[in-house]
């Protein structure tokens, strides 16, 4: 027979007179027509399923072993065809015809996934060419973690050799120096996300290929070898001393820090007594380390006094004292799977520097001005040494029902006020919008409150008081000219962009079809840090940042206040001082900036090892 059209192959079928298994040669003739046709003719043939049930089955059965059996460029001719006769049934068919042909359409999908992973498999060498330039080129570890997380197949045949992305990978961190300690723990890591992403059981399956390439190196005596080899034995488990020595983390503090806490008094001079103000914490519903607290007051003219109360950490820890140096070594709260690895010790983030209710606490008070329409007076801020009396810790939850349901109470009245201050904030700059979701994207911190924001008023209240004191903080400190510490974001430029997707085109030329991995892209280029300059925040849209108000979790927010005290409370305003300032700042950045890279790379490895319940506790 002569295939003109694929109406021709529909007539063909739904003649009961003709033999279907003449398709096969149709399939030789034209397979594209062939397929529309029978494809066009399954739509007609499934309207009157009861009557056609074997002829139906046996169409099925055809495309299913034609998919076996043809190449990926002939199998991608049936996409189109099957997911027109999907469309077509999902606006034709009524409920009863879609339930009736229920098993039918269970196999056709079945064969449209079939499809997919087929061509996923022909593309799988384009795929590991994009990856493979991310982990050795450009070395993004973000971009890596969401290329395991999205695409299936990575690990499939890259090359003639038979060698997959993971095999380059455990060929390349083999032959490390072992003095560089930084490409070592960089390839340990991309190990690590290999075998905790979608891709690890296969991975594991094939250990024993993986283990005899690390022996035919015959450098399986190496201590960074020998970590990894680890990963593959079924027995390993690793103690919680071994994990604090091999990634230089200390769980628990030395006997010396708690010896020396004993021995600090609470510096309570020149302080303002705000003990009368009725301030709030809102925090989540168990936590103790509570290291801020917010009061709003009406003026007569109208106007509005906004109290920021950030927790005093220099009030009780001496600058030049071993606890002060062991929250520098740290730099922040490690919020793991199981467990938290604290700044400071209990006693001190929970305790004596918990703004805790109905306790006197010591704190740096930031003061702003609103007008009656609860916009910031410029240059308003003063810093001030504070003393408070928290009267009331609430959650997110209890707050967010106050102002749903207020009463007249003055505190009902003043947390609405904060809502209003909070709101006003919110719509004034919308870039910081986009940017806190991204932050939200990386942050390891799944209590924070600016993942709450949306659909939390009492969390845009907490987040927007933040926002606003690290801002005017930095802010104040640049106009003085005094050194301090800031926070800075670098957004990669369009043309950057650019020119990346073009190198990774050139390896896959589908990956422009995948809108959310060009958005994955541009956020893996984004990248923040600390800096002693006061550079334009691109991210929040302000001309300048720092961390300023979580001193009792982050190390940079605690030095702060040091510079705080020294420089502004006792006007230590030499030039000696200031040099040694700019000297300390410059030192602290350098290692701040390494060492959350180095957290974030513990924190993954510990979680992983956390949930494949690898680590042996320590014997009580």
């Amino acid at each position: 027979m002569e295939i003109t059209n694929s109406k021709t192959v529909k007539n063909f079928i739904l003649d009961p007179s003709n033999d279907l298994e003449e398709l096969i040669d149709f399939c030789d003739i034209n397979f594209k027509l062939t397929i529309e046709g029978i494809f066009n003719a399954l739509f007609i043939l499934l309207k009157h399923y009861n009557q056609n049930k074997s002829k139906i089955e046996y169409l099925i059965e055809l495309i299913d072993e034609l998919v076996e059996v043809k190449t990926i460029e002939e199998i991608k001719t049936i996409l189109g065809p099957i997911k027109d006769l999907e469309n077509k049934i999902n606006d034709n068919f009524t409920l009863k015809q879609k339930i009736n042909i229920k098993s039918s359409k269970v196999k056709i999908d079945n064969i449209l996934n079939n499809i997919n992973n087929k061509i996923s498999l022909g593309n799988s060498n384009n795929k590991s060419k994009c990856i493979e330039y991310l982990i050795f080129q450009e070395k993004n570890l973000s971009m890596v973690e969401s290329f395991l997380n999205t695409y299936k197949n990575i690990l499939n045949t890259r090359d003639v050799d038979e060698i997959n992305i993971f095999e380059l990978i455990l060929n390349k961190y083999i032959y490390l120096d072992e003095k560089n300690e930084e490409e070592i723990n960089y390839y340990y890591h991309i190990i690590h996300l290999f075998i905790n992403s979608q891709h690890g059981k296969s991975i594991l399956k094939e250990k024993i290929k993986y283990i005899n390439i690390i022996k035919k190196s015959k450098l399986g005596y190496k201590e960074h070898i020998i970590k990894v080899i680890e990963l593959f034995d079924p027995d390993f488990k690793i103690s919680m001393n071994e994990i604090e020595n091999r990634y230089n983390i200390k769980f628990d503090f030395p006997n010396v820090i708690i010896d020396e806490i004993n021995s600090f008094i609470m510096d309570n001079n020149n302080r303002i007594d705000f003990t009368n103000q009725e301030c709030v914490t809102i925090d989540g519903k168990n936590d103790q380390c509570l290291d801020d607290s917010l009061y709003i007051e009406k003026n007569i003219d109208g106007t509005y006094t906004l109290y920021i109360h950030i927790t005093d950490i220099p009030a009780f820890i001496p600058y030049n004292s071993l606890t002060n140096e062991e929250a520098k070594r740290r730099i922040e709260t490690l919020y793991l799977r199981d467990r938290s690895i604290t700044l400071y010790p209990e006693y001190i983030s929970n305790y004596i520097c918990s703004l805790l209710q109905n306790n006197n606490r010591n704190v740096i008070s930031y003061i702003f001005k609103l007008d009656p329409n609860f916009n910031i007076i410029e240059d308003s801020l003063q810093i001030v040494k504070g003393k408070i009396k928290n009267k009331h810790k609430l959650s997110y939850e209890e707050v967010d029902e106050i102002i749903k349901n207020p009463t007249n109470s003055n505190l009902d009245q003043m947390l609405l006020l904060l809502f209003c201050f909070a709101d006003k904030r919110r719509g004034q700059n919308l870039k910081k919008e986009e940017y806190r979701k991204y932050e939200n994207f990386l942050r390891m911190e799944a209590h924070h409150e600016s993942l709450k924001i949306d659909y939390s008023a009492s969390a845009n209240i907490i987040h927007e008081a933040m926002v606003l004191t690290n801002y005017d903080v930095g802010r104040y400190f640049k106009i003085l000219s005094l050194p301090y510490m800031y926070r800075k974001v670098t957004i990669p430029s369009n043309d950057f962009i650019e020119k990346q997707l073009q190198k990774i085109i050139k390896m896959d030329p589908n990956i422009t079809k995948n809108k959310e991995f060009i958005g994955l892209l541009r956020d893996s280029y984004m990248k923040t840090s600390y800096t002693s300059k006061p550079v334009f925040h691109k991210g929040l849209n302000v001309e300048c940042y720092s961390h300023s108000t979580s001193p009792a979790r982050r190390y940079a927010d605690a030095f702060g206040q040091y510079i705080i005290h020294d420089l502004i409370f006792n006007n230590n305003l030499t030039d000696l001082n200031l040099k040694t300032w700019e000297y300390r700042i410059d030192e602290l950045v350098k290692y701040i900036n390494g060492k959350k890279i180095d957290n974030e790379m513990f924190s993954s490895q510990y979680n992983y090892l956390s949930y494949k319940k690898l680590i042996k506790e320590k014997k009580k």
